[in-house]
């Protein structure tokens, strides 16, 4: 596991300033694997929801996946929140602690169901 987190670190910082929801996603969700919710890690959480606010509905549960992920997706929309979530949910639900710093941090933004 330290290895992976190695390896997604070095990856994440060959390409800082990709901006697409994988990398902002991921790279918030690797500090917070490796800080917890320090400062650069919420940082980097804000960046990536202000970019693309569409994920953490998906992540939360809120709203549902479609069966097959989209085919075309563009920068900041449903389709592509949906590609990344279909693809990377696990390292959410494997991260202890990951969904309910989303929560706390993004879940009562757009998209939200209130319950």
């Amino acid at each position: 596991d330290r290895d992976d987190q190695a390896q997604a670190g070095e990856l994440l910082n060959q390409y800082p300033e990709d901006g697409s929801a994988t990398w902002l996603y991921s790279r918030a969700l690797w500090l917070f694997r490796g800080e917890g919710e320090s400062d650069a890690a919420s940082a980097a959480l804000a960046a990536a929801v202000e970019f693309n606010p569409h994920v953490p509905p998906y992540v939360l549960g809120d709203r549902k996946l479609p069966a097959r992920a989209p085919e075309f997706v563009g920068f900041g929309d449903k389709r592509e929140a949906q590609a990344y979530v279909m693809a990377d949910m696990e390292l959410w639900t494997k991260t202890p602690g990951a969904r309910g710093w989303l929560l706390r941090k993004a879940g009562k933004g757009k998209g939200r169901k209130r319950r």
